[in-house]
């Protein structure tokens, strides 16, 4: 039997996804009282598509953008961060 491994792939200092055998998991990094770093499972998913599309929407609605012209930058750019990042699993035809 293959030995199952999960995922562990950190985003940005503030979210990163893991995985089990049943679901996808976006984690948000918070701070301790003790200032110590903890991750905590914030969004369940049951493919990694709609995780990465989750990511982009949260990170737009979070942007506190004041015009449509910076928050279409910002979209372009946190697209072009997830390409980047995730270009060794397109590559390997794992994603999309």
């Amino acid at each position: 039997m293959l030995e199952r491994k999960s995922v562990n792939i950190q985003l940005n200092k503030d979210y990163k996804i893991v995985s089990d055998t049943n679901q996808w998991t976006l984690q948000e990094r918070s701070l301790t009282s003790k200032k110590k770093e903890v991750w905590n499972n914030k969004y369940y998913y049951s493919t990694l598509s709609v995780l990465l599309q989750d990511v982009l929407s949260i990170s737009q609605r979070g942007s506190g953008a004041t015009s449509i012209d910076e928050l279409i930058e910002l979209t372009e750019n946190i697209r072009l961060e997830l390409k980047e990042l995730l270009k060794p699993l397109e590559e390997a035809k794992v994603l999309f």
